[in-house]
């Protein structure tokens, strides 16, 4: 049975979001209320939300969203091309044959890597990362972080209790394990 759907928008955190810019987050955090009002307008102007509407209505200045746009044509091309360099390493895919089963798994998955004090966010090669423990416990946090996100977003629906069971379980066997603290 669903219940009541939650009102409001979730705190960002940028520790699960990739790649995301600390001025994009105080932007949102400082506007959330506002943008979630419009947001609220638009759905019952057109019936659901879909970006091209959004756009369409963010490009006037008097929109309360349009601040949330890059309006200046070469620098959102250039953060659009950033975007679609993320999207080609995310799809490339390797196949190999393990205990007589192909299995396909991303190539690159994107870590942290600290060097000389400094933290570099990229994509590493998935071989490296899974034979280095620093790097492995890095993408199990990421992996538990994202199953509590999707836990969140789905709890009002029981049926996938069990789901939720086996990811409290999981997080459990791996707290210590990989410092989920």
């Amino acid at each position: 049975m669903r219940q009541k759907q939650k009102q409001e928008f979730a705190e960002v955190e940028d520790e699960e979001e990739e790649d995301i810019p600390e001025t994009t987050i105080e932007k949102f955090e400082s506007n959330k209320e506002k943008y979630k009002i419009e947001l609220e307008k638009l759905e019952q102007k057109y019936g659901m939300l879909v970006a091209s509407d959004i756009v369409r209505e963010a490009a006037s200045e008097a929109s309360p969203l349009h601040n949330w746009f890059d309006w200046d044509d070469n620098e959102a091309s250039e953060k659009w091309r950033f975007h679609q360099a993320r999207m080609l390493i995310a799809t490339v895919r390797v196949k190999v044959m393990f205990e007589g089963n192909l299995k396909s798994y991303k190539k690159y998955l994107n870590v942290t890597v600290k060097d000389n004090g400094n933290s570099n966010r990229g994509y590493l090669n998935t071989e490296k990362i899974v034979n280095d423990t620093s790097l492995r416990n890095q993408i199990l946090r990421k992996a538990i972080q994202e199953a509590e996100y999707w836990k969140r977003s789905y709890e009002e629906y029981t049926e996938l209790a069990d789901i939720f069971k086996g990811i409290d379980k999981t997080k459990k066997k791996l707290k210590n394990a990989v410092n989920l603290g």
